[in-house]
């Protein structure tokens, strides 16, 4: 593994049209670790792009939308094939937006793994009436009856 000066990127016939995509790169960490947005990406959707990919994030910093291609690897990991700001285009347009239900990183050199979000495990324990009374200082009313209001729709007989 080599590192690679910003001299060799600046000196690079294609820097001017990726400068601002470089500028965006300090981001790109907390861009994956961000849980807000994942698409199924779909390049049917997209017929004039290039771009080879399984997934798409799409994420607002700095006041500036930022997409961040995904491919899947082997073994669940997964590899950056594009990443850039928005310009002209949404590319999340008619693009399959996901739930996300557990997002875990890992550190390639230590091993070490952080569970960047879960919703599979205790968060969506079921409650009993009890646990869910409680949630509301145990002033929920269990019995008796309810005002719902008026009838409307199909409600009405």
């Amino acid at each position: 593994m080599g590192d690679i000066t910003t001299n060799r990127v600046e000196s690079s016939d294609f820097y001017e049209r990726i400068k601002e995509r470089i500028d965006y790169l300090p981001l790109l960490e907390m861009l994956i670790d961000s849980n807000e947005t994942v698409f199924k990406y779909n390049k049917k959707a997209n017929i004039y792009s290039k771009i080879e990919a399984d997934f798409l994030m799409k994420n607002n910093m700095e006041n500036r939308n930022l997409y961040l291609f995904l491919s899947q690897g082997k073994n669940d990991n997964y590899y950056c094939r594009s990443f850039f700001p928005e310009e002209r285009k949404d590319y999340t347009k008619n693009q399959a937006l996901w739930t996300m239900l557990y997002k875990k990183k890992c550190n390639m050199l230590t091993g070490k793994e952080i569970i960047l979000y879960d919703k599979l495990t205790t968060s969506n324990k079921h409650k009993s009436l009890e646990e869910r009374a409680m949630e509301f200082n145990g002033e929920m009313m269990l019995d008796g009856e309810y005002d719902w209001g008026e009838p409307v729709g199909r409600e009405k007989i």
